[in-house]
């Protein structure tokens, strides 16, 4: 039989959001460095670099959602899931592919 490779699984955001704010703060005001900051908090270097690097707000930074912004506005996507259990409720059923054409042809 042959060797599966187990996939690792990665937890996002293990830090404390005070600490990435006091991170910030502190690289910031030039009072330390990112590694020494990364390393003095316990939060991700290359993390804390992204967050140095924007120009809002630290407590602002650190509440930003993670992930991939949406392509769809929230109200788009409202009236794509209604159309759907609509049309799930007229037992017509759609798939996924039927899905993914109506929100390109949304998207547009």
């Amino acid at each position: 039989m042959p060797k599966v490779k187990e996939k690792k699984r990665f937890s996002l955001k293990k830090w404390k959001s005070e600490d990435m704010v006091n991170a910030i703060v502190a690289v910031r005001e030039k009072r330390m460095g990112y590694v020494a900051a990364s390393k003095r908090f316990n939060v991700p270097r290359s993390t804390l670099f992204d967050y140095v690097r924007s120009n809002s707000e630290p407590t602002k930074a650190v509440k930003s959602k993670l992930g991939r912004k949406p392509t769809l506005p929230a109200s788009l996507e409202e009236k794509l899931v209604d159309y759907v259990l609509m049309m799930e409720r007229k037992y017509f059923g759609c798939t996924r592919n039927d899905v993914k054409k109506l929100a390109y042809q949304l998207a547009k």
